[in-house]
């Protein structure tokens, strides 16, 4: 990762999340809106993506 520096952040990751906010927003489009939005992968439970979500998420792990 240091050989690249941050270019994997702005090619895949930033781009990543951005898509999955906004594909969220679709389920959710007002304040008294409720909805549930299932990340299934755990690629999503990392500190580095969890970070770049919205604030007002209230992001829960669960396991099967």
């Amino acid at each position: 990762a240091a050989l690249f520096g941050a270019g994997y952040d702005y090619t895949y990751l930033y781009p990543g999340v951005q898509k999955v906010v906004q594909a969220a927003g679709r389920v959710i489009r007002s304040q008294s809106d409720r909805g549930v939005v299932m990340l299934i992968d755990d690629r999503f439970a990392e500190h580095k993506v969890r970070q770049l979500f919205p604030a007002w998420w209230r992001p829960e792990t669960s396991t099967a």
